[in-house]
């Protein structure tokens, strides 16, 4: 066992997983996902937009309650997939299936809930805010680091690239371009809703990652069809975009979705300390995972592990995870708590700052960010913020 060692790291990989959209954004990620597109576009089964995606929502209902909207995003679209792929072993059954507008509805309903970014919010956040705990990870970026987004969203790029160093001569770049002097590279192994991707009639698909600059302007549903669509890895078991084969004419679609999981495993390999913020280990990305600990396995020394809680109170499980990954004892990984948000809804400041002062003081002098998750949770009660 390599063990972690007390140094200070120099270079560091960030992992975001959807948990710190849901705790910044309150948005879920693909449990519940079908109550996140209700909030969002209420019409949205009569809408012609969605219309491809209906009875695929109805197979993917997690109960038999009559609770039209109680479904996951992962169900839906692994049916979706397997009809799209399968469909051949179904000739004769009279199934109404059209494998183009299913694409395109799915990645609209994506669409709508992800790419939406309250820039106005966030600039308050991230300026005002004393909680704010992506701002806080995001401050300790440094240049040679990697941050990596496995959320099809462009929240984190946007802070790093908004506010973070806004007004620096520190550049970004997106995997697999790389840049000479003071750069954090930018890997999003599940692709972007930034990411346009087309589908012309004849012959190849272009690029849709030209330069080195990452992209932070997400595709809105009104703009996706089945001409051009976002670039992002569906929660499916089989992912047509890392099967070179099946991409044949869309050859700039494996290229770089290997390239940002090579990115991701080099860094992996390097780094002297791994932030992994409520990034889960998803059951259906084991694709991944094998990769992840392929790289893990090439490492030559011990590093530094800090874990930010996963929604549903599956931090045991995910610091188990990255202490096999890793090959650290499961008590040498530093946890800090939940990725939390401000609410300013209503005009009120988050439940937070009403004992801000307080427990920022309380958090800085005792290093609560070191401390179990139960010392955490019991000075948010001690403040009254939960």
């Amino acid at each position: 066992m390599l063990g972690c060692a007390p140094y200070d790291a120099s270079v560091k990989l960030f992992i975001f997983g959807a948990g710190a959209t849901y705790g910044t954004l309150g948005r879920r990620g693909v449990k519940g996902f079908g109550r996140e597109l209700a909030a969002r576009v209420p019409q949205w089964r009569t809408d012609p937009l969605y219309s491809a995606l209906v009875s695929s929502a109805k197979a993917a209902l997690r109960t038999r309650e009559p609770d039209a909207d109680n479904w996951d995003l992962d169900v839906a679209w692994t049916h979706l997939d397997y009809l799209a792929k399968l469909r051949r072993g179904l000739d004769g059954l009279g199934l109404a299936f059209d494998d183009g507008q299913a694409s395109v509805a799915i990645h609209r309903a994506a669409a709508a809930v992800y790419s939406p970014l309250d820039c106005a919010y966030l600039s308050d956040a991230w300026r005002g805010a004393v909680l704010f705990t992506l701002r806080d990870i995001l401050k300790e970026v440094r240049a040679g680091d990697v941050v990596v987004s496995f959320n099809w969203d462009v929240l984190v790029e946007h802070l790093l690239v908004r506010h973070r160093f806004c007004g620096t001569s520190l550049r970004f770049v997106q995997a697999p371009h790389e840049l000479s002097g003071d750069v954090v590279t930018i890997v999003k192994p599940h692709g972007s809703l930034s990411w346009g991707r087309e589908f012309p009639k004849a012959g190849d698909a272009p690029d849709f990652l030209p330069g080195p600059a990452p992209l932070l302007d997400p595709m809105l549903p009104a703009e996706i069809s089945d001409r051009r669509q976002p670039l992002v890895l569906g929660a499916v078991p089989i992912k047509s975009e890392l099967l070179k084969e099946v991409q044949w004419r869309h050859t700039f679609v494996h290229r770089r979705i290997m390239e940002q999981w090579s990115a991701l495993c080099r860094a992996l390999r390097d780094a002297e300390e791994v932030q992994a913020v409520g990034y889960g280990f998803p059951p259906e990305d084991q694709y991944g995972l094998f990769m992840l600990r392929e790289a893990a396995r090439l490492r030559s020394r011990a590093c530094r592990v800090v874990l930010y809680e996963v929604p549903g109170r599956r931090c045991d499980e995910v610091a188990g995870h990255l202490a096999r990954l890793l090959e650290v004892g499961d008590d040498q990984i530093r946890r800090r708590g939940p990725v939390r948000a401000p609410d300013f809804s209503g005009g009120r400041p988050i439940r937070a700052q009403v004992a801000d002062a307080a427990f920022y003081r309380w958090r800085e002098s005792h290093s609560a960010h070191g401390l179990d998750l139960d010392d955490w949770f019991r000075a948010e009660r001690d403040f009254g913020l939960s």
